[in-house]
């Protein structure tokens, strides 16, 4: 595995923070494949200390305690949830109990024993009753908690199925953010096999591959409605994380100095340029993702390379023109060495599916100039009547600007 050089000026120093640090309305989904580390990166480079944490993890420790105090048993949760769990999982949950196990004493480092806990969990719907208790009666904006999900994101509905409730509870799209940790899988694989949990293998790919084409889809195709806060990558392996040390390098308390994130939209904005984060994204996925994964992005990184600038060609006469470029980077250079004022929205992205790029009618053109040139005139004469308190005239010739840009508007309509 070949991966990027770190050094001081690739880190992020500061945690992620969301909202301005506000004490309530802030919702993120850290998503990341099984055994990706979130539970640290959540520790270590979000601001999460005001936040609730939903993790299943925690959930499924919660039924085992409730099944040592007797409130609850396998049996019980099968009678009552029984309709919902396919027949085979049904199977494999009677054989545990079978060979004598119960929900207190599953093997947690038994993948099978994992993964019937999890079904379970996921049969009575706790999740769902946990989170519509947390927010009942909550309906002032100011008393809504900070929820941070611990999600895997192994499929779009993690996060869409829950954004409903949240918006009907109150939080604002612009305050529902997403923060994905992606981890090399290799590393995952070995962190799944040394924590007190063991997620069964073909899960753990699921969750892995889950990941990469949730957030992929929603980074370059379309955001989840009702989801408009910032969006962000981390890139959780052990080589990418630096940490305070002391005279002698050894590590002070685990205190993390920096780490390395990739910000790809920024709350109530768009996503940021694709020419921007684009291959550099696609480079960290092809690096620590499953490699079945990555065939489909492959594509679409390539096919999108070209951006191109719109701008008046004064050696064409001030004709409108369009020059394309094989990157990003050469698009500013190009700019800032032609405009007197440069601007990153002067830079547009070709897409392969975009219409071929017309020239304008030349009369409509002409006429748009001729309707700008009066409406400057009236504008003039306007400040000109004020300053000789000709009020009524100044009226006239802004009734004059009036039809006129109304006949602009309907010639730019054409033009569009």
């Amino acid at each position: 595995m070949i991966y990027e050089e770190i050094t001081e000026d690739t880190l992020n120093e500061k945690l992620i923070t969301y909202g301005n640090r506000k004490p309530y309305g802030q919702v993120v989904f850290v998503a990341g494949g099984a055994g990706s580390g979130k539970g640290f990166a959540i520790e270590n480079f979000l601001d999460s200390s005001s936040f609730k944490i939903r993790d299943v993890d925690e959930m499924k420790k919660s039924l085992q305690i409730l099944n040592r105090m007797g409130k609850i048993d396998i049996n019980t949760i099968i009678k009552k949830y029984g309709k919902s769990i396919k027949p085979k999982d049904v199977d494999l949950i009677n054989k545990i109990q079978d060979d004598g196990f119960k929900l207190q004493n599953l093997n947690l480092k038994n993948p099978n024993h994992v993964y019937a806990l999890h079904i379970l969990v996921d049969a009575m719907g706790i999740k769902d009753k946990t989170l519509h208790a947390l927010l009942s009666g909550k309906n002032n904006p100011e008393t809504l908690p900070n929820v941070l999900f611990d999600i895997t994101a192994k499929k779009i509905t993690s996060i869409t199925s829950v954004i409903a409730d949240l918006k009907k509870a109150g939080y604002k799209a612009d305050n529902i953010h997403l923060t994905w940790i992606l981890t090399n899988y290799v590393t995952a694989m070995v962190n799944n096999k040394n924590r007190a949990r063991m997620v069964p293998e073909d899960i753990l790919l699921q969750t892995h591959e889950g990941a990469s084409n949730t957030i992929w889809g929603i980074v370059t195709k379309a955001l989840p409605k009702g989801m408009n806060g910032r969006i962000d990558v981390i890139l959780n392996n052990p080589e990418h994380t630096v940490f305070y040390t002391d005279d002698d390098g050894k590590t002070i308390n685990g205190k993390v100095k920096g780490f390395k994130s990739l910000p790809l939209k920024k709350a109530k904005g768009g996503i940021y340029a694709e020419a921007v984060w684009k291959k550099l994204l696609f480079s960290w996925v092809k690096g620590n993702a499953p490699d079945t994964i990555t065939a489909n992005m492959k594509e679409s990184v390539v096919n999108e390379d070209k951006v191109y600038i719109d701008f008046l060609n004064k050696k064409k006469g001030h004709k409108q023109d369009r020059i394309k470029f094989n990157s990003y980077e050469l698009a500013v250079k190009w700019a800032k060495s032609n405009f007197d004022k440069f601007s990153h929205d002067m830079i547009k992205y070709e897409s392969v599916n975009e219409a071929p790029y017309v020239q304008p009618d030349k009369k409509l053109v002409k006429a748009v100039k001729g309707t700008v040139g009066a409406v400057q005139n009236d504008i003039e004469l306007i400040v000109e009547m004020i300053d000789e308190s000709a009020i009524l005239e100044a009226m006239d010739h802004c009734g004059d600007a009036i039809d006129r840009l109304q006949r602009l508007h309907k010639i730019l309509k054409r033009l569009k």
